[in-house]
């Protein structure tokens, strides 16, 4: 039997479990934009790829119509032991099928910790 993995917030009054089973992902720039951090200003910024022009608004034509931004979607799906939730939780490499192509959580974090410095 698997064994879900639960999450109650505690700043909730009311007891709410959520069981995550993966991440949606969302595009929220249209090409040919992309959205930085200026390591100057420490704000974002708006970087027009063909042009390359940087702006600090959004550009009207930036923003992803919600067909767009629907289409692009990407989903990352966790199928059993694939990705660690809570720090007890074992992961089991190779684990669920197709596991060993698929990212991992603490390798995404890992990254993400990397960028951040």
């Amino acid at each position: 039997m698997l064994s879900k993995v639960s999450f109650f917030p505690p700043s909730f009054s009311v007891p709410r479990y959520f069981v995550p089973v993966g991440i949606l992902l969302f595009r929220v720039v249209q090409d040919p934009y992309m959205i930085s951090l200026s390591r100057t200003q420490g704000h974002k910024y708006w970087f027009h790829t063909l042009n390359r022009q940087s702006v600090f608004e959004c550009p009207r034509d930036a923003s992803p119509d919600f067909a767009a931004g629907f289409s692009g979607r990407l989903i990352w799906d966790w199928t059993s032991g694939c990705v660690r939730i809570r720090p007890d939780q074992e992961v089991v490499p190779g684990g669920g099928q197709g596991s060993k192509d698929r990212l991992h959580g603490e390798q995404l974090m890992s990254y993400i910790n990397t960028l951040m410095g």
